[in-house]
């Protein structure tokens, strides 16, 4: 098969979310090994203010972080620390004070340093992907990829009670993103629309027709059908969504009426904090107060932000992929403590001193030094990483040759100036110079290129 820019190299096995590294314990000549998990929290699901502290679900783990800490790192739990799982989506605190976690395959009791998991499987004993949870008492409701689970907190000491897939009008089993509750009324916000239901007797509600359902079929208004989120402000039910941000007038007959400032647009998150309404999406980050929207200042950040919190002086948000920020001194600043620059990991290497350098590939390069990560750009997907007896790390990038970083500017290799080749598949023609091996002895630096 021809090679291009835009295919995936065959020879590279992008290892998702983490890097393995095996630490021999000094404390004994045995081999017995302790594992570390170095994650990347930089896609930012979900962000809950719980007492003083910030808690950013990511897919690389949970982050824990003092509202106020601005300036040093966090806690930081992965697979390793008790979670079972990278892959997490959300985070509560019940009206006990109990925290509960949930993510890819499991519900985490999270009473640290207790953390107790419930898998979640379906019938074919296959992990099934959780994306909410609400609490209900001596229940949660979860959402999950395939529907909603109502999950008992003290049957025999955790379990789940019943499930339910069916919703009036909706195509079976549609993902479940967000949940409210409002006394004994559930609404849930799926991938197939709105659904909203009496919950008072939790059996009723496995009978399609005990749900009214909002979808595009029958509400063209809403142009989309997929709801990500869901919240009651002002005595109002607002529905985030793929394409706008929508209030739902129920005074005379049903109907979704989009909020200004809220069109055309991918809707991520909703959060009702004190007396207002703040929502975030790829094009618009602002808030309703007062039913007036405005919109609020992205000063410092990269792009608008999808998720958000405030203690009441300054706010932290985050950035999918880009990890988070904070503007307690006016504009948003990047939270330097958020792991790996990315989660898919191409090649890596240890130098001699230490010094870890990984290519990524999101086409990026970083270096660990002192605990911190230098980040560069690699215009492609990373391919192979080495580094030489001066200290310098060299990357390949797919198509675009090798990439030298030590004291300057990065400087990059290809077919111009150097004996490598690239190959007449790619878009560019000759000069797709696609490195699949790399190392060096020596002065002397080896590159193998595909189809050179």
């Amino acid at each position: 098969m021809a090679a291009s820019k835009n295919l995936s190299a065959p020879i590279i096995t992008a290892l998702k979310a983490i890097i393995a590294i095996l630490v021999i314990c000094p404390a004994s000549f045995s081999f017995e090994l302790e594992w570390k998990s170095m994650t990347s929290f930089k896609d930012v699901r979900r962000m809950k203010l719980i007492n003083d502290t910030v808690y950013m679900a990511t897919s690389g783990g949970l982050l824990i972080n003092g509202v106020n800490n601005v300036s040093s790192a966090g806690q930081e739990f992965t697979n390793v620390d008790g979670l079972g799982t990278v892959d997490i989506t959300d985070i509560i605190a019940d009206s006990s004070g109990i925290k509960w976690v949930t993510g890819m395959g499991r519900l985490l009791r999270f009473d640290y340093p207790a953390i107790e998991q419930f898998p979640f499987l379906d019938q074919n004993n296959n992990l099934i992907k959780l994306h909410t949870v609400a609490d209900d008492g001596d229940f949660l409701w979860i959402g999950t990829e395939i529907g909603l689970v109502l999950f008992s907190k003290i049957d025999d000491g955790g379990q789940i009670q019943d499930s339910y897939t069916l919703f009036e009008g909706l195509n079976p089993s549609p993902a479940v993103f967000d949940i409210f509750l409002d006394g004994d009324t559930i609404w849930i916000a799926t991938s197939g629309g709105l659904a909203v239901a009496d919950k008072s007797d939790p059996v009723q509600l496995k009978s399609p027709s005990n749900w009214k359902t909002y979808d595009r079929l029958r509400y063209p208004e809403l142009h989309a059908d997929s709801i990500k989120r869901v919240v009651e402000f002002e005595s109002q039910i607002y529905a985030a969504t793929d394409s706008g941000l929508y209030g739902l007038d129920r005074t005379t007959i049903d109907t979704f009426l989009i909020v200004p400032l809220g069109q055309a647009s991918s809707f991520s998150d909703l959060k009702v904090e004190n007396d207002s309404l703040f929502f975030y999406s790829v094009s618009v980050f602002g808030v309703i107060k007062s039913s007036i929207p405005a919109t609020l200042s992205t000063s410092g950040l990269p792009a608008r932000p999808n998720t958000g919190v405030t203690n009441g002086i300054f706010r932290w948000v985050g950035l999918p992929a880009r990890g988070a920020y904070q503007n307690s001194t006016g504009s948003f600043q990047v939270y330097q403590f958020t792991g790996l620059p990315s989660g898919n990991v191409a090649d890596l290497t240890i130098a001699e001193n230490g010094v870890v350098t990984a290519g990524f590939v999101s086409g990026q390069g970083g270096r660990l030094v002192s605990g911190q990560w230098s980040v560069f750009g690699l215009v492609r997907q990373a391919t192979v990483v080495s580094d030489d007896p001066s200290g310098d790390a060299w990357i390949g990038a797919r198509g675009y040759g090798i990439w030298r970083f030590g004291a300057g500017a990065p400087i990059n290799y290809d077919e111009n100036g150097t004996t490598m080749r690239g190959n007449t598949d790619g878009p560019t023609g000759p000069s797709f110079v696609f490195p699949v091996g790399l190392n060096t002895q020596g002065n002397f630096i080896y590159v193998a290129c595909f189809r050179a």
